[in-house]
């Protein structure tokens, strides 16, 4: 598996926040639209509740098929395999795995059959060192972009793990999920506050031109709502 969607990666993260082990999985992909099968009931007071059956939307012979590909990590010794939080997780288009862990604010490269390569970074506010990384995603250039509000940084790194540079991002709070990346067309987008707002404290979805100069801000957060937005649209 060399190659993990956004999707994908948001479900290995949210397994994976506290182990002390990183298990890779390859799921077979079923065939066919499938259709819910649940029901949608809006209760007197307004509220909206959901019931799922007891199967899968998928059909027969379609069921997810779980094996494991990679193990790494163990839960007892000093290096660089034991994890205390997994924060983050990307993998470059030679099957190698970039995992951040979160506590020792270290991005750790693993190859594709889950060998140890390098650290890269550590705690710290200096060029190519991270204090609160909430996101990271490839440029279509091949280098990692991570995203760093508490240094008010987004530091940019080749494949070799060497810091190429560094772009000033928004500091001071963070969102988690983050809700920013590239989209198909290799543009970047990053939440920012919206300098036109007048009546409260509003986010919007910013988009980034070649020379990182914002335009085309998309609200997330307005009026007390949060929306939702689609990068390549």
């Amino acid at each position: 598996m060399n190659s993990l969607s956004r999707a994908e990666r948001i479900l290995f993260l949210a397994m994976l926040l506290a182990a002390a082990t990183l298990v890779l999985v390859g799921c077979a992909e079923g065939g066919g639209a499938a259709v819910f099968a649940g029901a949608v009931d809006t209760l007197p007071d307004g509220r909206i509740v959901v019931s799922n059956p007891a199967t899968g939307m998928w059909g027969e012979g379609d069921e997810w098929d779980v094996t494991e590909e990679v193990r790494i990590g163990q839960v007892d010794g000093d290096g660089p395999d034991v994890f205390g939080s997994i924060g983050l997780l990307e993998i470059d288009e030679a099957g190698r795995f970039y995992v951040f862990e979160r506590q020792a604010q270290e991005l750790r490269v693993f190859d594709a059959e889950g060998n140890y390569v390098r650290t890269v970074g550590g705690k710290g506010s200096g060029p190519g060192e991270f204090s609160q990384v909430i996101g990271m995603d490839w440029a279509p250039d091949g280098s990692l972009w991570m995203v760093d509000p508490a240094n008010n940084r987004i530091s940019v790194f080749d494949t070799a793990g060497t810091y190429v540079e560094g772009h000033r991002t928004l500091g001071g709070f963070f969102i988690s999920p983050w809700p920013g990346g590239f989209d198909d067309r290799g543009r970047f987008y990053n939440y920012s506050v919206d300098p036109g707002a007048s009546d409260g404290f509003d986010l919007v979805l910013v988009r980034y031109d070649e020379n990182m100069e914002p335009a085309d801000p998309r609200p997330i957060f307005r009026n007390g709502m949060i929306y939702g937005v689609t990068l390549d649209e």
